[in-house]
């Protein structure tokens, strides 16, 4: 985005999206050719209101190894989340098997902290399981060990030690209808 510093500091530009793009493609045009450490034009693939545009779209970032897109709205910048500037991403689930428990510490330190998962041959910890579920399967962890758990990702990436791995890999819950592992 382009906001000048004093509004940026004051979080008070009440210019709209399509002025400041309009600014940013004019400085892009200057520059031409030039490089520039502090300017780079990030593509824009679509303008409009078709929200069917939103899927095709991530369609080709996904398929093209982009995180996602943004969906920009008419809207004056904010330096904050907002409603104006939404990130979409695609995510992927895994049905993985569950190996392991792992106490959890501040908030959660005397239950569940973490589901050990068997991802590929690598243990995950997963997170996002309720209040309900971590005091669950912390007091009765045979309850939870050796089933499969269905897993919500972003991708497929290596660990420090160049193991596979998931991208913000999180617990959805309980397959009770299978007993394999699957990858897609």
């Amino acid at each position: 985005d382009l906001v000048p510093v004093a509004n940026f500091d004051t979080d008070a530009n009440m210019t709209s999206y399509k002025y400041r793009l309009t600014a940013m493609q004019a400085v892009n045009d200057q520059l031409g050719d030039l490089p520039s450490p502090y300017f780079e034009m990030v593509p824009v693939f679509y303008s409009g209101t078709d929200q069917l545009e939103i899927a095709k779209w991530l369609q080709y970032a996904d398929e093209n190894d982009m995180e996602g897109l943004i969906v920009n709205r008419d809207t004056r910048y904010q330096r904050k989340r907002n409603s104006g500037i939404l990130k979409v991403k695609s995510w992927k689930h895994a049905d993985l098997r569950v190996i392991g428990v792992e106490e959890g510490e501040g908030k959660y330190a005397g239950t569940l902290g973490k589901l050990i998962v068997d991802y590929k041959g690598n243990p995950l910890g997963l997170s996002g399981m309720s209040d309900e579920e971590r005091d669950g399967f912390w007091s009765d962890p045979e309850c939870i060990i050796g089933k499969i758990v269905l897993v919500k990702y972003k991708q497929e990436t290596q660990d420090k030690n160049g193991k596979k791995s998931l991208q913000f890999a999180t617990y959805k819950g309980v397959r009770t209808d299978k007993d394999e592992v699957s990858y897609n």
